[in-house]
């Protein structure tokens, strides 16, 4: 797990799970990657094809760029064509008080009932470099790929947890003083 997590979260999603149980995704992915007539598609693969050893370990080791947000959910809702009556994606409350909206990942689908409303979410990335496009001084792209996610087993933010929210508030620097 690269996520450092305690009892009061769970963690959700696994990438390295999802690979192990159907590693289809992640062949058409190297496929692509390594198709010399597919010179602007898909991932370059310099630090590893994707989901290999190689791969995984310049994740652990810190070669390949990552990064972690953390935040509160302000709100869940449905993006893209799926059904309107499902929920699929969330936005979060940072603490420097920007929002963030990801998908929901799990590796088990009744882990979607989780994410509510004031629970805390901690999404780990990779951001693997795309192949260049066509065009000419062109800057370094990324895939943002998603290897964990965690969320707290109990809201954060609430009222019925008064310490905590007030604490939460001044993290967010939205609340000077303590009440």
């Amino acid at each position: 797990m690269l996520l450092d997590i305690n009892e009061d979260f769970k963690l959700v999603y696994d990438l390295s799970i999802e690979i192990e149980r159907d590693p289809s995704f992640m062949h058409l992915v190297q496929q692509v990657t390594l198709d010399p007539n597919k010179p602007h598609v898909g991932l370059k693969g310099n630090l590893g094809l994707y989901g290999s050893e190689l791969w995984w370990e310049n994740i652990k080791n810190k070669v390949m760029k990552t990064n972690i947000i953390r935040g509160v959910i302000k709100r869940c809702y449905n993006a893209g064509q799926d059904s309107q009556d499902s929920v699929n994606s969330f936005e979060l409350i940072l603490p420097d008080g920007r929002t963030w909206n990801e998908s929901i990942y799990t590796n088990n689908r009744k882990d979607i009932t989780l994410f509510k409303i004031g629970h805390e979410v901690i999404i780990f990335y990779a951001h693997d470099e795309i192949k260049p496009s066509n065009g000419i001084n062109e800057q370094i792209r990324y895939a943002d790929t998603v290897i964990e996610m965690a969320i707290s087993k109990n809201v954060v933010m609430g009222y019925a947890d008064k310490s905590r929210f007030v604490r939460f508030l001044m993290s967010l620097r939205l609340l000077k003083t303590k009440i």
